[in-house]
């Protein structure tokens, strides 16, 4: 009898360590798998203690839920933060806890590029950046004006100098960085300077009347034009302009150029 006093007297003793011990440790470790962009895969290893029962919630997330301990890999395809819920229990504790994942969009990134008037040095031109899915961007123009500059519209960049040079797109998502690069040419500036050679009969003595052909040293020009106030030019906008000067006397020969965007006079 004494002996069955004793053991009523242990047994709540007995449940009230055993509930202690029986408390649900939620401990769960996500994987990712690459970078963080979409689709997302994230493999779930859960090291949760003294649950018998399981619910995962799966927001955005392919599967939606499970009722495994282990529920593998769960894919995420809509950019933005999604939760994943552990709900753990056994027959006297229930515990909860949920971890949140941050999905990156796809990046697309590219660009156009535009010359203002034409790509004669000093050549100015426009960017058009067709890029999407990014967070950041940063641009490198390699011999320009500006040479680097951060952000998604970047402003007219100008090369001073004759060249190919490429220009550099980073875009960065968050967790993972894409570049795409493209190559622009800058052609000669303006220049020009010419000699003036008398006919044949005419190279000894310059006596008047005078006929005369051009040599001409041309850079970067599009078109040009002679001018000799007195005397006469025929084809006066070709590289083979002739001139007939009737009467002694001194002249001054000009020779205007452009490249399109600008005129120098010689």
């Amino acid at each position: 009898m004494k002996r069955f006093i004793y053991l009523l007297a242990f047994l709540p003793l007995l449940c009230c360590h055993k509930e202690e011990g029986t408390k649900v440790e939620i401990d769960v470790t996500l994987h990712y798998r690459d970078n963080r962009t979409s689709p997302l895969y994230v493999t779930i290893e859960n090291n949760t203690r003294f649950a018998e029962e399981y619910r995962w919630t799966f927001e955005g997330g392919e599967p939606a839920t499970s009722t495994k301990r282990d529920p593998g890999t769960v894919q995420f395809i809509t950019p933005g933060e999604h939760n994943i819920t552990l709900e753990a229990w056994n027959i006297s504790e229930r515990a909860s806890k949920t971890y949140t994942v941050q999905v990156d969009s796809v990046v697309i990134a590219g660009f156009d590029v535009q010359v203002a008037i034409n790509n004669y040095a000093p050549a100015t031109f426009f960017i058009n950046n067709r890029s999407a899915g990014g967070a950041s961007y940063r641009w490198q123009f390699e011999g320009a004006e500006p040479e680097t500059y951060e952000g998604a519209d970047p402003p007219a960049i100008t090369y001073p100098s004759q060249g190919k040079y490429t220009i550099v797109l980073t875009v960065d998502n968050g967790s993972a960085l894409t570049t795409v690069s493209k190559e622009v040419e800058v052609r000669e500036s303006l220049d020009a300077s010419f000699s003036i050679l008398p006919s044949f009969e005419d190279m000894d003595d310059m006596e008047a009347p005078l006929r005369a052909t051009f040599e001409t040293r041309l850079q970067g020009v599009e078109s040009l034009n002679w001018k000799c106030e007195g005397a006469t030019i025929t084809d006066a906008s070709s590289v083979d302009a002739k001139m007939y000067i009737p009467v002694a006397g001194t002249y001054t020969v000009y020779l205007e150029v452009s490249n399109g965007k600008e005129i120098k006079q010689v």
